[in-house]
């Protein structure tokens, strides 16, 4: 048999020739224990339990050679006829094109121009079709369609009588990129109840864009169980409104590729069994704060009663208004990577909204990318801050949180601006004190290149870090469950510290990376 690309399959073996050869390959029996021997392989190659095993083990065999493994592979079908269905089954499995299905059709080609003169014969024309399409549990559409077909052929195929609708039954996970979305709208052929996962991956393409957002309101009513929903492309405020209707779903992830208002996030809040959130929006811009709660802890709101995780890429302000419009309020772990943190105030008050906001919350880590080194850039202006909590009430809620929380077993902060850390630092390490169940406890800040400050640097950080005395008057005294701990320390305090008598036995228990900042 020649080989075949990934994207042909073979669709029937001649099961004839299996019969004739299951009939001619008589074995000669030369006693008892050669006929056990021989019933026993025949067992196991017609086992509906083991072959599945066999044949995935050696598909991973082949694929692991040969990224053209299904023409090797087919070859096997022909052994008998639980091999032809088993392998049909793992040649079937995953498809990256759509051409290998439609082709079974007896009028089908390439091309599509319609049935034309074929004489339509309703469910009997799809009976090849549905044996094949039937076995396929995920499509990856990553390139141009095969399928060239006009709008009216597509509506005439979508139309049919006796069309098969799901004509995908089994189909369970859908990966589509903007390539593949550039002709007919192919993804109204794949949807179906059996559905679990989709994840499209969009450029700023329009016809792909609406090509992609078109299929969103059939999923509300033919995907009842759709769990993990991935959406990677431009902002489009009904984009929130038709996902809010999945009521299925457990994941969601959002990026986006442009601006947007993150007070469109709300309508997520009737998302009913939503179990884990990621959200990467780097570009949202919104200028006013009217939507931050002085008094987030008071707050009383249903909804993502189910929410466990959520991780959010924006800016310091955009993160607050994410927190503040979503307001979860039983999370476990949090994941904030902050961009473009241009003062303290917005981390403060983020980190407030989700600590008084989440009492059960385990699990807090943060990250700043673009830092700027420098030891204090400008603030935002006043007048880009409209309606925003003063630096006051939000430096009040990030100190009370700190002191109320009880449960966080993590917390993680890298590359901190040094203009953040100086407004922060004390209280990230003094206020936790009530944090009985913390672990891991790693604060690392952005400090300035180069093992040693400059004098106005120098000045800034004395005294921020503190001396090794901090693991007895604190860690040991009241972290009795810390394992991992990571922070500055001030060199000079340690010159001058004398910390014989100061030294604790579980001392021996605790793997600490100290990093040392050279300030004297």
């Amino acid at each position: 048999m020649e080989s075949l690309n990934s994207g042909d399959v073979p669709a029937v073996a001649d099961l004839g020739l299996v019969r004739r050869k299951a009939k001619s390959a008589s074995v000669p029996l030369a006693s008892d224990e050669a006929s056990s021997m021989v019933r026993a392989s025949q067992l196991v190659g017609t086992s509906h339990d083991i072959l599945p095993k066999i044949l995935g083990d050696l598909k991973d065999l082949i694929a692991s050679e040969s990224a053209t493994w299904k023409g090797k592979f087919s070859q096997l079908l022909i052994v008998n006829r639980p091999f032809f269905h088993h392998g049909a089954d793992v040649l079937w499995d995953t498809m990256d094109s759509l051409e290998p299905a439609f082709k079974l059709l007896p009028w089908f080609s390439t091309p599509y121009t319609g049935i034309e003169n074929h004489r339509y014969s309703g469910a009997a024309d799809w009976e090849r079709f549905i044996t094949y399409s039937s076995r396929i549990k995920s499509y990856v559409l990553s390139s141009p369609p095969n399928l060239h077909m006009d709008p009216p052929w597509f509506m005439e195929l979508f139309t049919l009588p006796d069309r098969p609708d799901p004509m995908f039954p089994a189909l369970q996970r859908i990966h589509v990129s903007s390539s593949a979305l550039t002709g007919p709208p192919l993804l109204f052929l794949l949807i179906g109840p059996a559905l679990r996962s989709l994840h499209l991956v969009l450029i700023k393409s329009s016809i792909a864009q609406d090509n992609a957002l078109s299929i969103l309101p059939r999923l509300t009513t033919s995907t009842p169980h759709l769990q993990t929903f991935q959406y990677q492309g431009v902002f489009r405020p009904k984009l929130f409104l038709h996902v809010s209707k999945f009521a299925s779903i457990i994941s969601l992830d959002l990026g986006f590729l442009d601006g947007g208002d993150p007070r469109y996030l709300r309508d997520l809040r009737r998302l009913p069994h939503l179990e884990r959130l990621t959200i990467h929006a780097p570009t949202f811009d919104v200028k006013s704060g009217r939507e931050i709660l002085l008094k987030p802890s008071l707050q009383s709101r249903s909804g993502l009663q189910t929410l466990r995780h959520q991780s959010i890429t924006a800016s310091g302000y955009q993160q607050c208004l994410i927190a503040t419009v979503l307001s979860p309020r039983k999370l476990h772990s949090v994941v904030l990577e902050i961009g473009n943190a241009t003062d303290a105030m917005a981390f403060h008050l983020c980190i407030g909204l989700y600590l008084s906001g989440n009492p059960s919350l385990r699990e807090l880590v943060v990250s700043f990318k673009q830092v700027d080194r420098t030891p204090a850039p400008p603030s935002q202006s006043s007048t880009n801050r409209n309606d925003w909590p003063s630096a006051q009430v939000a430096s009040g809620c990030f100190t009370h949180s700190l002191e109320a929380s009880r449960h966080v077993q993590m917390l993680t902060i890298t590359d901190m601006p040094p203009h953040i850390a100086i407004l922060s630092y004390p209280n990230l390490i003094y206020a936790t004190n009530s944090w009985e169940l913390l672990c891991t406890l790693h604060i690392q800040v952005a400090l300035p290149a180069g093992a040693e400050l400059q004098d106005a640097e120098t000045r800034l950080f004395a005294r921020l870090f503190p001396g090794l005395s901090f693991l007895a008057s604190n860690v040991w005294k009241h972290f009795p469950n810390m394992e991992n701990l990571e922070l500055h320390f001030d060199g000079g305090l340690i010159a001058e510290e004398d910390i014989y008598n100061q030294t604790h036995p579980r001392a021996l228990n605790l793997t600490m990376i100290l990093t040392l900042s050279l300030i004297s």
